[in-house]
């Protein structure tokens, strides 16, 4: 690997070895469910219902990510080492 700046050939690698999550609409969801995880084709699909309420959405898709961080599917990385500064929300 080289210092400072990647080469193509590594950030085509990165993108194979990790997918990020796309978020889709479907019909599918189950009555009741704002959301669901899918795995399909290597890739996880966060399909939301269409009729969905946005805090159900948003109370699912918390639960989600906390679940994905206990289980180890998403690990904290920070390249420097140290925080930066946020905004205020």
């Amino acid at each position: 690997m080289s210092q400072g700046s990647r080469t193509e050939t590594e950030d085509e690698s990165n993108r194979a070895a990790v997918t990020a999550p796309r978020v889709v609409l479907s019909e599918l969801v189950p009555e009741g469910r704002a959301l669901i995880p899918v795995q399909a084709a290597g890739r996880v699909y966060i399909a939301v219902r269409p009729d969905a309420e946005l805090e159900q959405v948003v109370r699912e898709l918390n639960d989600h990510i906390e679940h994905a961080y206990a289980v180890g599917y998403v690990v904290p990385y920070n390249a420097q080492g140290e925080s930066r500064e946020r905004p205020a929300v």
